[in-house]
């Protein structure tokens, strides 16, 4: 019996290839062995596009959650998450972590203050 899948072949090579392509984001398999509970070669099996053996091996989500959160500190977006995004149906669009918009809500806070500031200026 077979049971039909939602993803289709190529859409997990696909996922295969982001997967390669976040491992190296972190400094590669052994780098990431280090921030993850798997070793290197489990990593390795993981991105394997060439092994039929491997074709249903995939990133268990802690696994994952720690490869996104090394490139995350790094300021990058892991392109797992972003195919995982796609193949939702939408795309990554990150709404924090960059400082942007710290550094956005710090502008207006100063603004706020130096527009009191003129105000009591203007009325004295």
């Amino acid at each position: 019996m077979t049971i039909r899948r939602h993803t289709s072949e190529a859409e997990r090579r696909a996922l295969k290839i982001s997967t390669q392509r976040t491992v190296q984001m972190c400094g590669g398999q052994d780098s990431s062995s280090v921030i993850t509970r798997v070793h290197s070669k489990t990593l390795s099996d993981y991105g394997n596009t060439g092994n039929e053996r491997h074709a249903d091996a995939f990133v268990p989500v802690d696994v994952f959650a720690d490869l996104v959160i090394d490139c995350a500190e790094r300021g990058e977006v892991a392109p797992l998450l972003e195919k995982l995004c796609e193949l939702a149906g939408g795309r990554f669009v990150r709404v924090h972590g960059d400082g942007l918009l710290q550094r956005v809500e710090a502008a207006m806070r100063e603004l706020a203050i130096l527009r009191e500031e003129l105000a009591r200026e203007s009325s004295e």
